[in-house]
């Protein structure tokens, strides 16, 4: 006679609903590239930043999801400030996350479009923020979790984020590429 099968709940899998909350800090490499007509730039900044990640599985252990993100990343002395300032990034797309149970480490993709503003702090008191058109925004994850509730999981990560926007009245005037190269540390809560 054949017994069921019976199913181990003591081991989580990710299926349904995936809720995520980010935030965490890193280091952001900031370059213009400004066209002949206009210098170029180069910087490196702290930064913090946070995101929400929003989908479901598509099978066990694969997510589809969305994510918005913001990053902020302050420079002082800089070529792109006359004394302090700051950027601000974004970054709205889709993405795919891969948990490799029962070890709950995943590893995610994200495409989508960024954007950029500056504020610098002279300029700033006379209203003066300046912002990118629109550009393309890539991040990779890679993140440990650990199960606090039966849903409810807490993690630590790593996250690169590569944003590329054309300027057009960040650093330059004219045509051009700023290109943002983020590396940093993330912690997150994660509902699924």
């Amino acid at each position: 006679m054949c017994e069921p099968v019976r199913r181990d709940y003591s081991v989580h899998d990710h299926r349904g609903f995936l809720a995520r909350l980010r935030t965490g800090f890193g280091i952001d490499s900031i370059r213009l590239d400004a066209d002949s007509s206009s210098r170029s730039a180069k910087d490196a900044a702290a930064g913090l930043g946070a995101s929400l990640d929003l989908g479901g599985a598509l099978i066990p252990n694969l997510i589809l999801r969305g994510r918005a993100a913001f990053w902020a990343s302050a420079v002082r002395d800089s070529p792109f400030a006359y004394d302090r300032g700051g950027f601000a990034f974004g970054l709205l797309g889709a993405g795919l996350d891969y948990y490799v149970m029962p070890a709950n480490i995943y590893f995610g993709g994200t495409l989508g479009v960024a954007g950029a503003s500056f504020v610098e702090e002279y300029r700033h008191r006379y209203g003066d923020t300046r912002h990118s058109k629109a550009g393309l925004g890539v991040d990779l994850d890679a993140a440990k979790e650990w199960w606090v509730a039966s849903n409810l999981g807490m993690g630590v990560g790593v996250r690169l984020r590569f944003i590329t926007v054309a300027p057009e009245r960040i650093g330059a005037p004219n045509d051009g590429q700023l290109n943002s190269f983020q590396g940093g540390v993330h912690f997150a809560l994660t509902f699924n």
